[in-house]
């Protein structure tokens, strides 16, 4: 392409980039997002997006973290699918207080969450027994305009019946309860 006199552009770039992350090759794409930020190419959202996504899904955080940052400090404004990205991998590896400081951070930042977002969260908690923050973020989502998904029902249902707070919990369950429920 180049060689015939035709310089890519950021489509082309988050092609290959997108190429890259889905096989595996990580530090490749890291390496061409420097090449293409030294040729002066105007990265777009979709280049973070694609980069945070790739690093997220092979558990590299850290990583994932940096471009998230490094985006912000050039002016984008991550979306809910980024932040939803980052706290659905911390969660599934464990990282549930981390991907609560993102939650609050999504928040701080004016991005909104969304159901997947709380109910990935509140699974989050669930899987690590925080149950009490797990009741009180689901509260918030109901407030919010959410409802419990299936799977986040069960494992209150699950948390209910294990925890020997349940009792104390079972109250705040009409409050969290999909709203089409009794309907």
């Amino acid at each position: 392409m180049q060689a015939q006199g035709t310089r890519p552009n950021i489509i082309t770039y988050n092609i290959l980039l997108d190429g890259l992350c889905k096989n595996g090759c990580l530090e490749e794409a890291i390496k061409w997002l420097r090449i293409i930020q030294n040729e002066g190419v105007k990265i777009d959202h979709q280049t973070f997006s694609i980069l945070i996504n790739g690093l997220c899904t092979t558990g590299k955080f850290e990583a994932a973290l940096d471009i998230f940052n490094d985006a912000m400090a050039k002016g984008f404004t991550p979306d809910v699918v980024i932040y939803t990205t980052i706290i659905k991998s911390l969660c599934e590896a464990g990282h549930v207080m981390r991907a609560s400081e993102m939650l609050i951070r999504m928040k701080k930042d004016k991005s909104p969450p969304n159901d997947l977002t709380f109910n990935i969260m509140v699974r989050g908690l669930l899987k690590k027994k925080e149950s009490l923050k797990a009741v009180h973020l689901a509260i918030e989502m109901r407030r919010s305009g959410f409802s419990a998904d299936n799977n986040t029902l069960s494992m209150f249902v699950h948390m209910l019946k294990t925890d020997k707070n349940g009792p104390q919990y079972i109250k705040m369950l009409p409050e969290f309860a999909p709203k089409d429920v009794g309907k």
